[in-house]
């Protein structure tokens, strides 16, 4: 990587320090961790004093209604969860293409990142939407494209 390149990933990672991305990542994930204890919580006591399905709360047989729940939640939440960290990557990439004279180096940092690190250029959109926590490459480095064409 050249110094241009490692100071545009450097100006990305400062985009998230800047718009403090860190801090309401982790106060999200306390709510989403609060709330998936609250509802497997209900789920347990409704499965355990109303369907009798176990003697106890806390009967070990509980597990894999628990990991079940557990499963169900983070595949409804996870979409949500990943639109919300394109946001804060959209962001950053914003920050980054602001901060610096061009955005050359941006891109081509994208283009080597993705090959050492295997990643789908042009996952489909649906993938993207359900699985990716940033956005897919071809849609960043076109989007920094598009922001130095409209650069003065």
């Amino acid at each position: 990587y050249s110094h241009d390149e490692i100071e545009a990933v450097l100006a990305h990672e400062l985009g998230h320090h800047v718009h403090r991305h860190i801090s309401k990542s982790i106060v999200l994930q306390m709510v989403v961790t609060f709330a998936g204890f609250w509802a497997a919580n209900e789920v347990l006591r409704y499965a355990t004093y109303q369907w009798h399905m176990f003697d106890l709360l806390s009967d070990f047989a509980n597990l894999p209604l628990l990991a079940l729940v557990s499963a169900a939640l983070s595949l409804i939440l996870l979409p949500a969860l990943n639109a919300y960290s394109r946001y804060n990557e959209r962001q950053a990439d914003r920050y980054c293409w602001q901060s610096l004279p061009n955005v050359n180096p941006f891109i081509t940092a994208m283009d080597k990142l993705s090959a050492q690190n295997l990643s789908e250029k042009r996952p489909s959109r649906l993938v993207e939407i359900l699985f990716h926590s940033h956005p897919a490459v071809s849609r960043r480095i076109a989007a920094a494209k598009s922001f130095a064409a409209a650069k003065p």
